[in-house]
């Protein structure tokens, strides 16, 4: 069963009995739900993140610019 990778204590609880039920000793299924935890869920980049990451250094759009040099 996958880990739920809320921060949330109930999340971590879940992960802890998920990982002594998949047969982990106690102390690292703690160990592991703690670490999931701590990682939390990915965030998703906004908008503005998004299109900073298609801007050239200068602040140029780096899209498509056509057939190059022959």
């Amino acid at each position: 069963m996958p880990l739920n990778y809320g921060k949330s204590k109930a999340a971590r609880q879940q992960n802890v009995e998920t990982e002594i039920a998949a047969g982990k000793p106690p102390k690292q299924a703690v160990a592991i739900a703690y670490s999931v935890q701590r990682r939390g869920k990915p965030k998703e980049p906004t908008l503005i993140e998004h299109m900073q990451s298609h801007l050239s250094p200068k602040g140029k759009f780096r899209g498509n610019r056509g057939p190059g040099p022959k």
